[in-house]
Formats: C-alpha cells, structure tokens, sequence
C-alpha cells in the first residue's frame, strides 16, 4: 500500500514538472515576442511588402511602447521613405507607360499620314511606300535618290527594298551629262549600322534625253539589316562607280527610311 501511494504522488510530481516546464516555455515565449515581431518586420522590408512593415512596427511600439525604441523607429523610418520611394517609382512608371501610348497614337498617325499603301490583287502584295521627298540634289547638276518600301505578301511575309536614283540635268546647250554607272551603295548611320549594297547590271535600268541621264535600281534588301537603322539621326550616303559621291541623307530621306521601317512592326 505503501509503494502505491510512492507511485500516485510520482505521477502527480511529473505531471507538476510538465506543467512547470510549459508554463516556462510560455514564459519564454511572451518574453521572446517583441522581438519576433521585429524580425518579421525585417521580412516584410527586404521583400518590399511596406505597408506591412509599418503597420507590424506601428502594433509592435503599442504593445511594447519601451521595447527597442530606437531600433523601432529608426526601421519604421526605413520602411516609410522606402514606401514613399516605392510610390514614386509606380508614378514615374504610369507616367511613362502613358507618354508611350500618347507617342505610338502620335506615330500611326505620322505613319498614316506620311506612307501610302497599294495592294496589287494579281499578286496578293500590298507595296508601303513614302510620301516624302526622297531626291537630294548635291551640287547644280547631280541629285541622288534614296527611297526605302515595303512589301506586304498576303501569307504575312514582309520585306524590304530600296529605289535608288544617279541624276544629271544639263544646264546648257554646251554640256552633256555623264553616266556614273554607280555599282555600290554604302550607308553609315550614326547609331552604328552599316549596309553595303550591290547594284548591278540586273537590277537596274536607264533612262536619257536630251538634258538628262538617270540609273535607277531596285534592290531586295536584307531585313534584320534595314531594322538596325530603326534609331538611326544621321546616315552617311556612298555612291560609287565611275565617280565616288558622299552625302548625308536629307531629313525627308531619313525619316522616310525610319517611317518604312516604323510601319513593318504596325502591319
């Protein structure tokens, strides 16, 4: 009877132990609470959840107004300018989100304005060409011409192609214009692209009278090559032949070359 009443009040110790030992750990626990909350206020910051940094420091200083002020207020600090930076930032972005959709509006209406469209049926090609002036006369007696299009086949496949023009008008009875019997073109734009263009034999054709000589040619061009002149402001001309001739492309010819090139990623 005894060793029964030993084992009942063993029992009842260790059921004391247990108890104490929980009631420790809630202890510890409350104890520990502050600055839990604290760590996950250091969560909420680097992963730019601001608000709910704030708002978990805000209750933190309530419940334990003495608790780390200065470690408090000084993240407090960091997670409001954060906020106000994070704002700001969100406003830039709308702004500038909104300048884009005001400038392409802006741009299909210049595109509209500036480029005539032409479908030939039999072909099933829609031809983009450039109301601009495309002709730049460099002295009284030559002018070259420059003029990018497009061509839109009805499978969705586009391409590009260049007109190019030699000039020579006579101002008198007592000269005679010359062939140049041009042979290559080179551009050389200002944002680094290049083309080099072969003109033979076969792609062009000639025309005179009795003041004038012209070559002209039309050239199937390279497609990712045409798209780098995309941000292009100044393009070096180079035609060469029985003369060299260089020059810089007018701003009529440049913006219709831009213009082509802006249209093939609206169609």
């Amino acid at each position: 009877m005894l060793e029964t009443e030993i084992d009942v009040l063993q029992k009842e110790n260790n059921l004391l132990l247990a108890e104490l030992k929980e009631m420790e750990s809630r202890v510890d626990s409350v104890a520990n609470l502050p600055a839990t909350i604290f760590s996950k206020s250091h969560y909420y910051l680097e992963n730019m959840q601001y608000r709910e940094c704030i708002d978990l420091l805000i209750i933190l200083s309530e419940k334990y107004p003495e608790w780390e002020k200065d470690q408090v207020n000084k993240r407090y600090n960091e997670a409001t300018i954060a906020l106000e930076n994070y704002k700001k930032e969100k406003q830039r972005l709308a702004e500038q989100k909104e300048r884009l959709k005001k400038r392409k509006a802006q741009l299909l209406v210049q595109l509209d304005k500036n480029i005539g469209a032409k479908y030939d049926k039999r072909k099933g090609y829609t031809y983009f060409t450039t109301r601009r002036t495309t002709i730049c006369q460099i002295n009284r007696t030559v002018s070259f011409g420059l003029e990018l299009y497009m061509v839109a086949k009805d499978n969705g496949r586009k391409s590009f192609r260049l007109k190019s023009a030699y000039i020579e008008k006579s101002q008198s009875d007592y000269y005679e214009p010359e062939w140049m019997l041009y042979n290559q073109i080179e551009l050389f734009a200002d944002n680094g692209a290049t083309m080099v263009i072969d003109a033979d034999n076969s792609s062009k054709k000639s025309d005179q009278g009795s003041f004038f000589k012209k070559e002209l040619s039309d050239i199937l061009l390279d497609t990712d090559n045409v798209l780098e002149f995309h941000d292009a402001n100044k393009v070096r001309v180079f035609f060469k032949g029985k003369y060299l001739y260089q020059f810089d492309m007018t701003y009529d010819q440049i913006h219709a070359f831009k213009e082509i090139i802006a249209k093939y990623d609206y169609i």
